[in-house]
Formats: C-alpha cells, sequence, structure tokens
C-alpha cells in the first residue's frame, strides 16, 4: 500500500544516524500501510526514573517483548558519558589551582605584614585576635572576588545561550555550538565549595604562621 505525504517541517539535530533515517509522523499511517490493527506497533519507548518502575515492567512484559536498556545498548549515551570524566578532570584541575593560589595568596600577605604581626604580639595581642584580624581581611577580599568573577560568568553564560557565541564542528560533536545549561543549584554548590577551599587553605597556614612568628626575631630582621 502506497500513501503520499505532506512534508511540513525539517529538523536537524546534527547527527545523521538520526537525521538521514527518523520521520516524525502519524502512527496510524504506519499502521494502515501495513495493515495493523491500532494495539499494534513494532517498537515502543518507555522513559522511566524510578527503579522500581523499570522492575514491575520487566515482571508484566509478554515473553515475545524484548526490552533493552537505551543506556547500555546506545552509542551516542556512551558517547555523551565521556564527558562526565572531562568534567571531573576539569573541576579538579581548577580546585587545585584555586587552592595553589590561595596559598601562595596568604604567605604573601603574611610575609608583607610580618612586622605588623611582630608589633602586635609586642603590644600584647594573642595569636586568635591576630588571626581574627587577618581572616576578616582576606573574607573582605574574598567576596568582592566571587560576586564579581559570578557576575562576568553568568553573563557569558546566557549570552552563550542565547547568541550561540562560541561554535562547534559539527561532525565531530553533533552539535554547532556549546550547549549551556544553567542550574542555581550547581552554581550554589560551586561557589560554597570556593569558599570551603579559601577557607581551608587559608586558616590553617596562617595559624601556624602567626604562631610561629616570634616578636624578637622580627625586630631583629628589620
Amino acid at each position: 500500500m502506497k500513501k503520499k505525504f505532506l512534508i511540513s517541517g525539517l529538523y536537524e539535530t546534527g547527527i545523521p544516524e538520526f537525521d538521514d533515517v527518523y520521520i516524525i509522523g502519524n502512527i496510524k499511517s504506519i499502521q494502515k500501510i501495513y495493515g495493523w490493527k491500532k494495539n499494534l506497533v513494532e517498537k515502543l519507548e518507555i522513559f522511566v526514573s524510578y527503579d522500581n518502575l523499570k522492575k514491575k515492567i520487566l515482571k508484566r512484559k509478554p515473553k515475545e517483548f524484548l526490552i533493552q536498556n537505551i543506556k547500555s545498548n546506545h552509542d551516542l549515551i556512551k558517547w555523551i558519558n565521556i564527558f562526565d570524566v572531562n568534567i571531573i578532570v576539569i573541576s579538579l584541575i581548577i580546585f587545585a589551582s584555586v587552592t595553589i593560589n590561595m596559598v601562595v595568596f596568604i604567605l604573601i600577605l603574611l610575609l608583607e605584614r610580618i612586622r605588623t604581626i611582630g608589633i602586635l604580639k609586642t603590644l600584647g595581642a594573642k595569636n586568635k585576635v591576630i588571626h581574627k584580624i587577618f581572616l576578616f581581611y582576606i573574607v573582605q577580599i574574598l567576596i568582592p572576588s566571587l560576586i564579581i568573577g559570578n557576575s562576568i560568568g553568568i553573563t557569558l553564560l546566557v549570552l552563550q545561550k542565547k547568541f550561540h557565541l562560541i561554535s562547534l564542528n559539527k561532525t565531530q560533536y553533533f552539535i554547532d555550538f556549546v550547549p549551556i545549561f544553567i542550574n542555581i543549584f550547581h552554581l550554589i554548590i560551586i561557589n560554597l565549595s570556593i569558599v570551603f577551599i579559601c577557607f581551608i587553605t587559608i586558616f590553617f597556614p596562617s595559624l601556624f604562621f602567626i604562631k610561629k612568628t616570634h616578636p624578637i626575631k622580627v625586630i631583629e630582621f628589620e
């Protein structure tokens, strides 16, 4: 049985395996061509998110049905999962860079203010008081830096999402621009992680340095 179809539109995913093979149409047309009943289909895809629901489907499926998991059988899904490893590696490199930079920053700051530490100790200031002064000073630097960094980063993400400024090779990446997904929860987690790492890398080295600083040696050095 032959039937003429009217093409109402074209789609492009950038994936030749889909664009060259699949069409989006009415299932009733296929059933009429092959003489199928209304409840007869060749393949059915079900998207579920709960493991207990998946188990119920497997228990109730007829014997002549073949059920496959798209995550373990589709090459495209496997290819996408590779990016998870890249994200983890890049995140570790960024956090390592932040840690090293903060340690270097606090050491330079303490070395520049070593005379101030010696004078405060000579006047009777305790290590905890001096430590709190430096922490408060560092917080004054950290908070504006986070605000400026988040503003620039979110602005660039929004521009990329709307105008697709950064392009990709479609034949390699199956898409012609860098996709952007902005998640507020992820932004909060990243900022909290940076604050935590900065606090750890600043708190202990500065406390150790202040305790080991002797006023007499500082005065002799000066």
